[in-house]
This record gives structure tokens, C-alpha cells and sequence, in this order.
């Protein structure tokens, strides 16, 4: 009887027993293993992909040895690298940037997990380009490396408040500002935007909107626009600390303060809405990661 058992054991799918396993991993082990595909790198299409790319590109002309050289570099980036190098080179290229430069960014750029140059493309082509401010290109560079590879919050979130406040600041219905005061102020708020958990245009769009036209308050395009800064730098809960303590300072059995003297004690309020010398960083979001995790699961489903 027990032969027959263990011979029944021996001849069971091992799927049972991987199932049975799989079911049983300890945490520690599966993290293991995820991370593990995560950071798995495709080192050799990645050679072979910068090598085609530098044979075929007939804006950036090399020796095969060189172009066997940035290919060996590139490879070191991991998945996706030559992908991210070549649409840095060919944009940066396009816009005349030296063929040193290009290629220092380039490499930079490779390394660094997609959004980041996703980032980088958008906020620069905007601000370069007639689209949105027309800067010059030191200007633009600096910006689009302060919003997307130097920036402390989610370089995704801060990409899309950026856009979105450029297109509200020069939308004729709505501000029509000037085309270097909607650059100067749309970039402070971006600044903002690693403080807030959805980004700060929402919260920007209420506080603007409501210091405009709520009758009690009626201010004029450039107040609002000085005061919602101010107000916005004190973090999420600002807003909310602003408003109630206007709202008391300003009625008769709170503090019965005239407008300007309610306003005053309302900013107050407000600028003590964190402790510390800042409002806590809300870190970006691993989009990358959780774009890998998200292939491999559907890879273990099929």
C-alpha cells in the first residue's frame, strides 16, 4: 500500500506541487524574486540596438569603433537604455545641440528609467519651442533638468501640473498673462507640486478661482494669483487654515478684524500649516518598477 502511494506521489503533474509551492513562498522570497525580474537587464539586445542605431544614423556620424564604443556604454543601462539614448540624441540633434553635448545628455538620459526622459522631452520641447515660452536654450535646459531629473516629488505628476497651469496661464478665457510673467509664475507653482499628493493645480484652480470671484473677496488677477502662492508654499493643509481663519478672524463673534486686517491673520494661519522648515516631500512614484512588475505578471498569467 505505501509503494503504491509513494508511487502515486512520484507520478503526480509537477504543476501540483509548484502550484502547492507558489502558494506557500515565504514573503521574503517572492519579494526576492520580483525585485530580481525588475532589475534583470537585457544587456545584449540593448549593444545590438545602439549599434544599429549608430550605423544607421546619418545625423551623427562615427567610426564603427566609436560607434562599438557607445554601444558598450549604453548596454550598461539596462533595459531600454538604447531606446531612451537614441530619442535624446535625435531630439537634441534636431534643435542643433553640438555633437558633444548631445551625446554627454544622451548617455545621462540612458541611464535614467523612462518617465524621467519622458520628463525631460516634454518640458524642454515647451519651453524651448514657440508652443509655450520660447526660452533660450540655457534656460529651457536648466528647467527641464530641474523638473524632471533633479526633482525631489513625482516627475510624472509635476510634468502634467506644468502643462496644464502654461496652457491655463496663456488661455485668453481664463488668465491671457504676458508671455515671461505666466513663465515665472507657472514654474513656481510647478515647484509646489512635490508637496501636494495630486499635484497642485487642482488645488491652485479652487484658491485662484475663489480669491477672484467670491464677492467677499473680489481681488484683482495679480493679487490673487501673490496670494495663492504664498498661501500654496504652506503644503495642503494651508489652503483649508487660510480660509477657516479668515472666515473666523472676519466675523463679529470671532475676532471682528476688517478685510485687510482678517487677510493678514489668514496668511499667518496659513504659513503655520507644517512644522519643520518645509512641507513634507511626497516621493514620486515608481513607475518604472511598476511598469516591469506589470509585464511580469502578465507573463506568468498566460
Amino acid at each position: 500500500m505505501i509503494r503504491v502511494a509513494a508511487f502515486l506521489i512520484l507520478t503526480l503533474p509537477l504543476t501540483v506541487f509548484a502550484a502547492s509551492y507558489d502558494d506557500d513562498m515565504p514573503e521574503v522570497r517572492r519579494k526576492a524574486l520580483k525585485e530580481q525580474k525588475e532589475k534583470s537587464c537585457d544587456s545584449t539586445t540593448e549593444y545590438i540596438k545602439a549599434l544599429s542605431f549608430m550605423r544607421a544614423n546619418q545625423d551623427f556620424v562615427v567610426t564603427e569603433t566609436a560607434a562599438r564604443q557607445i554601444a558598450d556604454k549604453i548596454s550598461k543601462g539596462c533595459t531600454g537604455a538604447a531606446d531612451r539614448f537614441a530619442k535624446i540624441l535625435k531630439m537634441l540633434k534636431g534643435i542643433g545641440v553640438s555633437d558633444k553635448k548631445s551625446l554627454e545628455m544622451a548617455f545621462e538620459f540612458s541611464r535614467l528609467p523612462d518617465y524621467v526622459q519622458n520628463n525631460f522631452t516634454e518640458i524642454f520641447t515647451k519651453s524651448f519651442l514657440t508652443e509655450f515660452f520660447d526660452y533660450d536654450f540655457t534656460t529651457a535646459l536648466a528647467l527641464a533638468f530641474e523638473l524632471s531629473k533633479d526633482y525631489k516629488g513625482d516627475p510624472v505628476q509635476v510634468r502634467n501640473d506644468f502643462i496644464e497651469l502654461v496652457r491655463f496661464c496663456k488661455d485668453g478665457q481664463k488668465l491671457d498673462l504676458p508671455t515671461q510673467l505666466c513663465a515665472e509664475y507657472t514654474i513656481k507653482l510647478a515647484r509646489l507640486s512635490q508637496y501636494f499628493e495630486k499635484g497642485v493645480r487642482e488645488p491652485f484652480y479652487k484658491l485662484y478661482t475663489t480669491l477672484r470671484d467670491k464677492e467677499e473677496f473680489s481681488l484683482d488677477i495679480k493679487t490673487s494669483l501673490d496670494l495663492s502662492y504664498n498661501i500654496l508654499k504652506g503644503g495642503p493643509k494651508a489652503i483649508d487654515n487660510f480660509f477657516s481663519a479668515y472666515d473666523y478672524a472676519s466675523k463679529p463673534e470671532g475676532l471682528g478684524y476688517a478685510q485687510d486686517k482678517a487677510m493678514k491673520f489668514a496668511m499667518k494661519m496659513a504659513k503655520r500649516s507644517y512644522m519643520g522648515k518645509e512641507p513634507v516631500v511626497i516621493p514620486g512614484f515608481d513607475y518604472h518598477n511598476a511598469v516591469q512588475r506589470e509585464l511580469a505578471s502578465e507573463e506568468e498569467n498566460k
